[in-house]
């Protein structure tokens, strides 16, 4: 994909997230430089508190068959909606625990994934569209346990990319095309935050929202 394929593609994310929501898109919006446009993209999300969630997973790895070990999701303004460890059907990875710091004996005494998302996730997940820092991985792993643990077919009733807004943001131009892309710690450096705990899902969704909120100032 190239410079400006990339460009349309988020426009038109931007401008059909607007259209759900009832905000009617501009030509002078529309011609905005990238970080005007993704300030009032955060702006939108910002002001639909109530509609959507900041939303991370932790996992026993990244492929398909692995289990998610702990969810967590904040309001866009940071208010705490989930935090929850989850007891997966295999040992934690001793990779994944010096990564995370989540060892088996701290997953022991919680909910399996089955129990967990019939206690809270299903409920939360069907009123509160999923932004993500990384939302593709996360929106994967979700889906993927939903039908191996509960055998349904769940899809989020609507998602978004931070990585890739913040991306299109930050406006770093590849030689291949496109924008550059930051992990989530270098991009809370950035522009100024805070970010201690990484790679536990409260801390990544707490730190993701305020790095929405930088945005939208």
């Amino acid at each position: 994909m190239d410079a400006s394929d990339d460009e349309d593609e988020i426009s038109r994310r931007i401008d059909q997230w607007i259209r759900r929501t009832a905000y009617a898109p501009s030509a002078t919006m529309r011609a905005e430089s990238g970080r005007t446009r993704m300030r009032r993209w955060a702006q939108t999300i910002l002001a639909a508190n109530d509609r959507w969630m900041i939303l991370d997973t932790e996992t026993t790895g990244f492929a398909n068959s692995d289990d998610i070990i702990e969810v967590a999701a904040v309001t866009p303004r940071g208010e705490t909606l989930i935090d929850c460890l989850i007891r997966p059907g295999r040992r934690i990875p001793a990779e994944i625990t010096r990564l995370t710091g989540i060892r088996d004996a701290m997953v022991a005494g919680s909910p399996s994934f089955r129990l967990a998302w019939e206690q809270t996730l299903a409920q939360q997940l069907g009123v509160r569209a999923i932004l993500a820092y990384n939302a593709p991985f996360d929106v994967r792993m979700l889906r993927q346990n939903v039908q191996r643990h509960c055998g349904l077919d769940w899809s989020p009733i609507g998602s978004d990319c931070l990585m890739r807004a913040y991306a299109s943001y930050r406006g770093e131009r590849q030689a291949r095309g496109g924008y550059r892309s930051h992990r989530l710690g270098d991009a809370c450096a950035q522009m100024g935050i805070a970010h201690e705990h990484a790679h536990r899902a409260l801390e990544d969704c707490l730190v993701s929202a305020r790095l929405l909120q930088a945005m939208a100032r």
